[in-house]
């Protein structure tokens, strides 16, 4: 029988609205667009499919923590992301066989967050575990292979 991921606790990404309040509210304070004397949120000029890639991003890493027993609730997202846990979090994620690709997402999700929530902080950190990853990155699927069998198989039919 084939796993559905859907219900796999450890693929859960939390949504906005379950994230602790320290975090939400940080999250809706940098989506407030603004007007023609304030720039609005740090996320407010962003589109809304980058914006939701990042919260998706993070709510992967909340729901990571709480599967860990280490979601503190009282504590704001900057004092979430820490060094060791950001690092145990992306060897879960490749245990688990998650994609570079996603695994680099999840991890500027981390970052932009991280700005947001304490902007003064060296964040620097994250960038070399990014490098880390993509040093070892190998594409999910060959996409010229897919592309070249869509190509021929294209013009094969059109014949």
């Amino acid at each position: 029988m084939a796993k559905s991921f859907k219900f796999d606790p450890n693929r859960r990404c939390k949504k906005v609205v379950d994230w602790p309040a320290p975090d939400r509210d940080l999250w809706m304070a940098a989506l407030l667009p603004g007007d023609v004397l304030d720039d609005g949120g740090a996320r407010a000029r962003h589109s809304a499919g980058s914006n939701r890639n990042i919260a998706k991003g993070f709510g992967r890493y909340l729901s990571w923590l709480e599967n860990q027993g280490m979601l503190d609730i009282l504590h704001g997202p900057a004092d979430r992301i820490v060094p060791c846990h950001v690092r145990d979090f992306v060897v879960d994620l490749e245990k688990a066989g998650v994609a570079t690709g996603t695994v680099l997402n999840y991890l500027v999700a981390l970052q932009v967050i991280a700005k947001i929530s304490d902007a003064r902080r060296d964040w620097y950190w994250i960038n070399r575990i990014a490098s880390s990853v993509r040093a070892r990155h190998k594409p999910a699927w060959e996409k010229r292979t897919v592309w070249f069998r869509f190509v021929s198989s294209t013009i094969s039919a059109s014949i």
